[in-house]
C-alpha cells in the first residue's frame, strides 16, 4: 500500500533533487530517501527533545512548490520517526536532508544509491521495566545483531 503525501520544498532545493534525480538517473523519491537515510545514520547531530516542532523559516508564498511524493509504508513510518526524534517537521528534515548530504551522496554517483535499499524490518518492541513503558525502535533486525537488545 502506497502512502501519498506532500512535502513543502523551497524551489532550489527541489531544483538540486531534481538535477541529482537526473545526473543518477533514479527517481527524484529516491533521491530524496537515500538523503533521508543519510541524515538518520547522523541523526544525533539533529535531535531535539521538549520542544516545539521546527518548521521551515518563511519566505515569500512564490519561494515554495508543495511535491506529492508517494512513499512505501516504511518509509513513512521512517520519516515519522524522524520527526519525533528531530521535532522537525518532514519537509524540514527533507530540506536539511538536501542541504547537508545530496553532495556527498552526488561525490559517491550510482554506488552511493545502492545503499539506498528496502528497509529488512521494522519493529516496534514494547517492554515493561519497574512500571516504566518502554518502546524500541529498529529499522532492521535487531536479532540480526549480536547483543543489540541486552544493551
Amino acid at each position: 500500500m502506497a502512502i501519498r503525501t506532500t512535502i513543502n520544498i523551497r524551489h532550489d532545493v527541489y531544483e538540486r533533487l531534481s538535477l541529482a534525480a537526473n545526473r543518477l538517473n533514479r527517481p527524484r523519491r529516491d533521491v530524496l530517501m537515500a538523503v533521508v537515510m543519510m541524515l538518520m545514520a547522523d541523526v544525533e547531530r539533529f535531535q531535539r527533545s521538549f520542544r516545539t516542532v521546527r518548521y521551515q523559516p518563511d519566505c515569500p508564498k512564490e519561494s515554495w512548490r508543495c511535491y506529492s511524493i508517494v512513499l512505501r509504508p516504511d518509509e513513512n513510518e521512517y520519516c515519522v520517526d524522524l520527526r519525533k526524534a528531530c521535532k522537525c517537521s518532514v519537509s524540514l528534515i527533507v530540506a536539511m536532508a538536501v542541504e547537508t548530504y545530496l553532495d556527498r551522496l552526488m561525490a559517491k554517483g550510482e554506488s552511493g544509491m545502492h545503499n539506498y535499499a528496502r528497509f529488512s524490518s521494522y519493529v516496534i518492541l514494547r517492554a515493561q521495566v519497574d512500571g516504566v513503558i518502554c518502546w524500541h525502535y529498529y529499522w532492521g533486525n535487531p536479532y540480526n545483531h549480536h547483543n543489540t537488545l541486552s544493551k
